[in-house]
C-alpha cells in the first residue's frame, strides 16, 4: 500500500497525504498543509482511521530509503512535479 492524494482537512485547508507501508502492517505516512507538517510511523488500523473521506488519488508509487531526509526530498520532488503536471494541463481527477 502506497500513494499520496490530495484533501480538504477539517479546517477546508488543502493538505497532502503520501504514505508507504514499509513493513508488514507499518505505514511511514507524511501529512502537509499550511499549518501543519507531520511525520509518523503508524499500523494500518490506525492508518485507516485517519485517511480522509473525500481525496483525489495524485500518486500511486512512492520510493523508500531508510535515510529519512533523502525519502522526504524525493516525496517532495515527486509530488511537486505531480501537481504542476497536473495543473498545467488543467487534468480533472
Amino acid at each position: 500500500m502506497e500513494g499520496g492524494c490530495v484533501y480538504s482537512d477539517e479546517n477546508n485547508l488543502s493538505t497532502l497525504l503520501m504514505y508507504k507501508e514499509i513493513n508488514k502492517e507499518v505505514i511511514f505516512y507524511v501529512k502537509y498543509n499550511f499549518l501543519d507538517f507531520h511525520i509518523d510511523y503508524i499500523n494500518i488500523f490506525d492508518f485507516e482511521k485517519i485517511f480522509p473521506k473525500n481525496y483525489i488519488f495524485i500518486l500511486y508509487n512512492l520510493p523508500y530509503t531508510y535515510d529519512l531526509d533523502t525519502t522526504l526530498k524525493l516525496w517532495r520532488n515527486i509530488a511537486f512535479n505531480r501537481m504542476n503536471y497536473l495543473n498545467k494541463y488543467n487534468i480533472n481527477l
